[in-house]
């Protein structure tokens, strides 16, 4: 088995000691999450990173549109692929480890830092997106 496959139960298992605050839906495979930090839709890693990047991406753009349907403000949705351990490859999806899930949702955002966001300005400036 590949080390970066994870099973759903131990994702349920994480997202388990989310605070009170936090629903948690299912979305087959996939979970959608919303708390005070954010809405994110979380996959487990079933091996094939790329497919699953791709995948979980697709759905939360589709969830971000079905928000609004209900709501006059449509919250960003964040796609999170998790994984059994740290991958260091570049995915469609944020790539997450399991035993980070909870911090990275309770935390939220992250402000950049100096030298990315020098980056980031240097590429908008440029219009090299």
């Amino acid at each position: 088995m590949h080390a970066a496959v994870l099973a759903t139960d131990e994702l349920d298992a994480a997202l388990s000691s989310l605070p009170p605050d936090w629903a948690v839906a299912e979305l087959g495979r996939d979970r959608l999450v919303a708390g005070p930090a954010g809405a994110f839709v979380l996959r487990p890693c079933s091996g094939e990173l790329y497919r699953d990047a791709r995948r979980v991406a697709q759905i939360a753009r589709a969830t971000r549109s079905g928000f609004a349907d209900h709501l006059a403000w449509i919250p960003v949705v964040d796609a999170l692929l998790v994984t059994g351990h740290r991958v260091d490859e570049p995915a469609e999806a944020t790539v997450i480890p399991v035993d980070m899930v909870t911090a990275v949702l309770l935390d939220g955002v992250h402000p950049l830092d100096e030298e990315p966001l020098r980056r980031i300005t240097a590429v908008m400036v440029a219009r090299r997106l």
